[in-house]
């Protein structure tokens, strides 16, 4: 195989001499149109990369097996790169015609990543910002939420936008919308870093949100300089942050004691019973690289899902599934957390099937307020059961020009392991 993926950095000049060598010689050479045109001499066929590329780029590998074939890319290949998604085609396996590559390292030889400056690190470079202390975001391409509690947590945020409304006034517009706080907020655009119209712009996020910018485009976010411009942690948010039906939702207090219970990690969780997803939606906002498979059989809890979900910026990072968890368990990927907050007089069962899926070492946390319920978590899985923690709540009330404080039910919390 002969593919060669080669960073084309911020202007034609970070090329080297053996980059431009090995361009000249490719019989096929692929890429966004702006760096084809670089090339407007090339003999070889030309593949202008879009909104198929992942496609396109099956064939490339393809036809790869018998001609010299170059891809062209953005700064570095495999930082938010094309060079990425060839690497996942072939682990794909032999289903697209492709020889499955196991092995990483097995990768030497079948495609050659030749990597160059990016824009990220060239817009570190005009801030004299060490880009190893920052955090990056792609919200270029597929991503449909912006995850701002995240951004605007970090110790310096660098977002690589793109067009339409992921262009950077749009996403300051959409962070201060999300967190009003932040308009004060230091901010720096960096527009086509390298090119003869590059330009810079210092301002706040309000000001950035007042101004139009090309969509090859990058926004620096300081750090905030009070607490009060940091969105606080997604744990036990009040229930105003969500929607939901006549109270029918988990407990502040009671929700971050069951993700501490879950011992979060990166990987896959489900949330059987999700109501208004506040669990799902908490556990994925704490925790970067956890997907969430939120299973819920009404129809208007499945859409306050959605909309909480998009209104805490990980919508991305959730699988909304719609039935009754018993009739889906079998189609949902094997989870290596799980949560039950519903279940009815179903409950015993479906914590039953649902631990029988359970990764290695995973943790199923099962909460009940009936004593029915109670009962059936107390005769399932009893030597995986770590332990049963009760939550009992008293909650400040006005009573005349004083207070009191009144009790709500208890929640059973149940925690249990496979060993």
């Amino acid at each position: 195989m002969s593919l060669t993926i080669i960073g084309c950095g911020l202007c034609r000049n970070d090329l080297t001499v053996t980059m431009v060598k090995r361009i000249s010689e490719a019989r096929i050479l692929a890429g966004g149109q702006r760096l084809l045109d670089w090339f407007p001499d090339h003999q070889g066929e030309k593949v202008a990369l879009g909104a198929h590329a992942r496609q396109q780029a099956v064939k490339l590998l393809l036809l790869a097996k018998e001609s010299e074939i170059v891809v062209l890319a953005s700064g570095d290949p495999l930082f938010f790169g094309i060079a990425a998604t060839f690497l996942s085609l072939l682990d794909e396996g032999t289903e697209k015609g492709l020889s499955q590559v196991p092995d990483r390292i097995n990768r030497v030889g079948e495609i050659e990543i030749i990597p160059n400056i990016s824009a990220l690190q060239g817009a570190c470079a005009r801030l004299g910002q060490a880009w190893s202390e920052l955090n990056f975001f792609n919200l270029h391409g597929r991503v449909t939420t912006i995850d701002w509690r995240r951004i605007l947590r970090s110790n310096g945020a660098l977002l690589l936008a793109g067009p339409g409304d992921k262009r950077p006034q749009f996403l300051a517009a959409a962070l201060i919308n999300f967190f009003p706080l932040a308009k004060s907020r230091p901010a720096v655009v960096f527009c086509d870093l390298g090119q003869d119209q590059e330009k810079v712009f210092n301002g706040t996020l309000a000001q950035v949100a007042d101004q139009e910018f090309s969509p090859l485009s990058l926004l620096f976010i300081d750090p905030a300089e009070g607490v009060e411009k940091i969105p606080p942690l997604a744990l036990g948010l009040p229930p105003t942050e969500y929607e939901h039906e006549a109270g029918l939702i988990t407990k502040a207090e009671v929700r971050a004691v069951i993700l501490a219970k879950l011992r979060l990690v990166p990987g896959i969780m489900w949330d059987l019973g999700a109501g208004s997803g506040s669990v799902a939606i908490e556990a994925a906002t704490l925790n970067h690289g956890l997907k969430v498979w939120a299973v819920e059989k009404e129809p208007d809890r499945i859409k306050r899902i959605e909309n909480n979900a998009r209104k805490h910026g990980c919508l991305d990072d959730l699988k909304i599934i719609s039935g009754k968890s018993l009739d889906v368990l079998e189609n949902l990927p094997d989870p290596d957390r799980i949560f039950i907050g519903g279940g009815g007089q179903e409950i015993g069962e479906i914590t039953t099937k649902a631990f029988f899926r359970l990764s290695s070492a995973g943790f199923l946390v099962a909460t009940a307020v009936t004593l029915e319920s109670r009962a059936m978590l107390s005769s399932v899985l009893i030597d995986e059961c770590l332990e049963v923690v009760e939550i009992n709540i008293a909650r400040s009330q006005p009573l005349g020009n004083m207070r009191l404080l009144k009790s709500e039910n208890p929640i059973a919390i149940y925690v249990f392991q496979k060993k």
